[in-house]
């Protein structure tokens, strides 16, 4: 079975990115080195990832199973925010897809930050920052360290020390880039969500266009809640695409 599922992998590889690159690609999951390195066809660089982490898993859903291919006739988005960028591949995947766009690529936490500026050196589209998204400025620390890369969530704290964290609201970062719409809001931080849709919510949502969001009650509870109560206060339509709930602002209406 092992066997069986080591090949139906390689074969998944080689259907997305060719022979030659899909081989490539599936042997450097095994390097031992610091970091390893995908080739996608047409990226200006190579798409660094670090071994047995999720990176690899999270490459996976994004440029395999085409987890934010979602398809939008007429639509050229000029400003992409990215909050919970991780390793960068989704700002990666936009930056490709939209490369007229500014994509704004928010990253607490340092390790992943690290591999974010390494990943998108050559994307001077892309604007990274080392701060959290919140419902107010306010000192953040990350609440659970040990766990994996893709999964670190965000607390209020006190303390004065080289592990906190800024928090920004989206209003904050709008007004410092002078920024007046977002085309595209992409959230993936970790029950996040229910402290940023709790409450300041209104100074920035009716600005937004569409979301991207993928709700964590399984970790926080109230995330929906708090989520689904800011949105229903304006006219939208909902989606589901692949594990991403997506929400289509109608402002104009």
């Amino acid at each position: 079975m092992l066997r069986i599922n080591k090949l139906i992998r390689s074969l998944r590889y080689i259907y997305h990115f060719g022979i030659k690159i899909g081989l490539r690609n599936i042997f450097s999951t095994k390097t031992k080195k610091e970091y390893g390195s995908f080739i996608i066809p047409r990226y200006k660089n190579h798409v660094f990832f670090r071994p047995k982490s999720s990176d690899i898993k999270i490459f996976e859903q994004i440029f395999m199973d085409k987890s934010l291919n979602f398809k939008i006739s007429d639509f050229q988005p000029k400003y992409i925010v990215d909050a919970g960028a991780n390793a960068g591949y989704v700002s990666l995947y936009f930056a490709n897809k939209y490369p007229s766009s500014k994509i704004i690529a928010i990253e607490p936490e340092s390790s992943n930050y690290k591999l974010l500026l390494k990943n998108i050196k050559s994307y001077k589209n892309i604007i990274p920052l080392k701060v959290a998204l919140w419902n107010k400025g306010k000192k953040l620390q990350i609440e659970n360290l040990e766990s994996e890369k893709w999964s670190f969530r965000m607390v209020e704290t006190n303390k004065d020390n080289s592990n906190v964290i800024e928090g920004l609201t989206l209003a904050n970062i709008m007004n410092k880039f002078k920024i007046e719409k977002i085309d595209i809001l992409k959230l993936d931080i970790e029950g996040g969500e229910k402290q940023l849709f709790s409450s300041n919510y209104k100074n920035w949502l009716d600005k937004v266009k569409l979301i991207y969001i993928e709700l964590h009650d399984r970790h926080i509870k109230g995330c929906s809640k708090s989520f689904y109560h800011a949105i229903c206060q304006y006219d939208f339509e909902q989606f589901i695409h692949k594990r991403l709930l997506v929400i289509k602002l109608n402002h104009d209406r």
